[in-house]
């Protein structure tokens, strides 16, 4: 038998080494998301995971986690301070504590409207100004565009909401934040903060009247066998998803890496509001065939609550801790 010139084995042995320790140096990417598996936000961010890995070539070990297995939403922020996690695409609602200026969105200038009132702030000068405040707050990179829930609305259960006069005496649950509390409280109702897990048996006791959220949440859950019967359609705001990256990961890569990254994420985020536009009209037409009744409230209706909210708006506003510098930034 012919031995194996000494040279070739020390070839291979090299070719092994190095191929070692490529996979041990690679940066690790861990992207953490809360919600369940089948929810639209999880479908693209899963996507966005396997996408880069693909377009990377595999130089970055792409890790994706769903249904808050590593992190609830909460909690990323110091995860990713920790250097425990990566990424993470939280909504705008648990950002606030750490950046006021974000409740900027759940003012009244917002109430009624759609995604695209958003749209056109995140591209103006306070936009701008907000996205450099989240960046240097958090120490994060905000790698492209924000992806989408879709309209909240009110949805109780034995109290029918026709107008806005019917909101007094409800306890009103709300995912959190002080502007989403202090809102229904100007219309009468109570705002009250419980976690996502200890819903639906606080719906079916009686502990609350209803809950502000989207038709997707509430087909998601199925939350019409807890109670769940009618439908206030008033927008009262427009709920979406940041995309915060570690700034440490961030530096680990190339700037051709760093671009196929953004570009694959605004690709997937433009594919993902679509999807949750969609989302949110089927998640509507199921929640009728489920027994829901839905309310749509006047133009003029809505003219007048707008109006009612705009008298605290500067309440909203201290309340929020919202810098007076960044208000001022309104008359440019």
């Amino acid at each position: 038998m012919k031995q194996v010139p000494v040279y070739i084995n020390i070839l291979l042995f090299c070719i092994l080494c190095s191929g070692s320790l490529f996979a041990q140096n690679r940066p690790v990417l861990r992207i953490s998301v809360e919600n369940t598996e089948t929810h639209v936000q999880t479908l693209y961010v899963r996507r966005f995971s396997e996408l880069l890995s693909e377009r990377l070539e595999g130089s970055v070990e792409v890790r994706f986690f769903d249904s808050a297995q590593l992190f609830r939403d909460s909690e990323v922020v110091g995860a990713i301070a920790r250097g425990d996690l990566e990424m993470a695409v939280p909504g705008t609602w648990q950002l606030s504590r750490y950046v006021p200026e974000i409740g900027y969105l759940l003012l009244p200038d917002f109430f009624g409207a759609e995604r695209m009132g958003t749209d056109r702030f995140l591209e103006s000068d306070m936009g701008r100004e907000l996205l450099t405040r989240i960046e240097y707050n958090l120490n994060v990179i905000v790698p492209g565009k924000w992806m989408d829930l879709g309209a909240a609305h009110i949805f109780t259960t034995r109290k029918q909401i026709q107008r806005f006069d019917d909101f007094v005496g409800c306890r009103i649950r709300v995912a959190g934040g002080v502007a989403n509390k202090m809102r229904v409280e100007v219309f009468g109702a109570t705002g009250v903060i419980i976690s996502w897990p200890d819903l639906p048996p606080r719906i079916r006791d009686g502990t609350v009247d209803g809950l502000l959220t989207t038709f997707e949440t509430i087909r998601s859950a199925a939350l019409w066998k807890d109670g769940i019967r009618f439908a206030f359609l008033d927008y009262e705001y427009f709920p979406q998803y940041v995309p915060i990256v570690s700034t440490h990961f961030w530096g680990l890569l190339t700037s051709n890496q760093q671009r196929i990254f953004r570009e694959t994420w605004d690709e997937l985020a433009l594919q993902q509001r679509g999807a949750a536009a969609q989302a949110q009209t089927e998640a509507m037409e199921v929640a009728q065939k489920s027994g829901i009744i839905i309310t749509v409230p006047s133009d003029l209706e809505i003219h007048k609550a707008h109006m009612v909210l705009q008298d605290h708006r500067s309440q909203i506003i201290r309340e929020l801790g919202i810098d007076p510098d960044f208000i001022e930034l309104e008359d440019r």
